[in-house]
């Protein structure tokens, strides 16, 4: 089931969410590509050509959503802006739970490839500490066989 963005953060707010944690895997348009590693992100508007790109990209999946042009057009710039301030007295806690995730995944051999900061749509509305996480890159070969290794075979599945 599809669950439209601007839901899954309202979802962690009924349900008395403490943390949310939104887990992706990344891909390039180029592939095979030779990229590899994990990324952390936190809710903040895209600094860099870079972090613009990619929460465009991300957030794309909003054209999946019925009535998507309505529900996002007044999340301007400016309004975006807003809803980040408004979720700051949650930067601290999502700061530490980044360095945690990121301490951690680094143990297993991942490489590293930072804590950033986008304006991913699915962390805003999330009234907790909140990150998104992508795992690592589906157009390396390498990385992708771990991923579906990982996801066929761990426990629970």
């Amino acid at each position: 089931t599809f669950v439209p963005l601007y839901r899954r953060g309202q979802i962690a707010n009924e349900v008395g969410g403490k943390l949310f944690i939104s887990i992706h895997a990344n891909s390039l348009k180029q592939k095979p590509s030779r990229t590899a590693g994990f990324e952390v992100y936190l809710l903040r508007p895209g600094r860099t050509e870079e972090a613009i790109a990619i929460a465009e990209q991300e957030s794309a999946v909003i054209r999946l959503e019925e009535g998507y042009e309505e529900r996002y057009q007044e999340l301007t710039d400016e309004n975006f802006i807003l809803v980040t301030m408004a979720q700051s007295s949650y930067v601290k806690a999502s700061e530490g739970f980044a360095d945690l995730v990121q301490r951690h995944m680094s143990a297993t051999g991942i490489r590293n490839r930072g804590v950033k900061q986008a304006g991913f749509l699915v962390l805003v509305g999330a009234a907790m500490p909140n990150v998104l996480i992508e795992t690592g890159y589906v157009s390396n070969r390498n990385e992708e066989k771990h991923m579906f290794i990982w996801l066929v075979f761990m426990p629970g599945s």
